[in-house]
């Protein structure tokens, strides 16, 4: 009887050690998952903060390519008005013979994404945040950047040759000189050009319009989830 109490008590005594031992265990995985979890929670709103910085980076960038979209489409507009209507040459005129066939290349931030394509893009928790995101660096991005270049290629392996055969550069962005300016009142393939490169400004510009929306959009969807947490 003695040993039946005694294996009795061993054997209480052992089910309580391997019960603490493996609360313990528990608590210790509990504990960890806390941990990863507010660790997760730091990086992603990090994160977060630096998508918005950087979104705001690239919509100042579109705001410049814009503003020299609205210079070149000026230019182009002064020169076709003078050539068709055989308006005298002035001096104002320069600057317009440079500024026509510019061009301001587009150029977005790449940390964030970066970022959260190396982290795993299940850091950011809220799937419509992720894919909204998601769509816009690997959909609308690459197709503003592809347009951008077209326009780019049209300036160097056409427009240039068009601008150099006619036009004399002086300064850079500052001022250019026709060769003959009244030959270029029945110059038609250079007053097409013109007209050509006025078109793509403003197509392009339409585009980068389209484009900001779209980030102005991801970063009011990124205020909305910080605000839930």
């Amino acid at each position: 009887m003695r040993i039946f109490k005694h294996l009795k008590a061993e054997w209480f005594r052992y089910g309580f050690e391997t019960m603490a031992v493996i609360v313990g265990i528990l608590a210790a995985f509990a504990l960890d998952n806390w941990n990863d979890t507010r660790k997760s929670k730091v990086l992603e709103q990090e994160l977060l903060l630096q998508f918005k910085a950087d979104l705001q980076t690239d919509i100042e960038s579109i705001n410049v390519v814009n503003a020299w979209h609205d210079s070149i489409i000026y230019s182009c507009e002064v020169l076709v008005d003078h050539l068709k209507n055989r308006i005298p040459f002035h001096y104002s005129l320069k600057k317009h013979f440079d500024m026509w066939n510019d061009f301001e290349t587009l150029v977005f931030s790449s940390g964030a994404i970066s970022n959260l394509n190396s982290r795993g893009v299940e850091l950011i928790s809220d799937v419509d945040l992720r894919n909204h995101i998601l769509q816009l660096y690997n959909k609308y991005y690459p197709h503003s950047l592809k347009d951008n270049q077209y326009f780019r290629e049209d300036h160097v392996q056409i427009t240039y040759k068009v601008q150099l055969d006619r036009i004399e550069p002086i300064l850079w962005r500052e001022s250019a000189m026709p060769n003959d300016y009244e030959a270029l009142f029945h110059d038609q393939v250079f007053i097409n050009h013109v007209q050509w490169i006025k078109n793509a400004a403003m197509f392009n510009k339409r585009e980068n319009e389209d484009l900001t929306h779209e980030i102005n959009a991801v970063i009011k969807h990124i205020e909305q989830v910080q605000n839930k947490k």
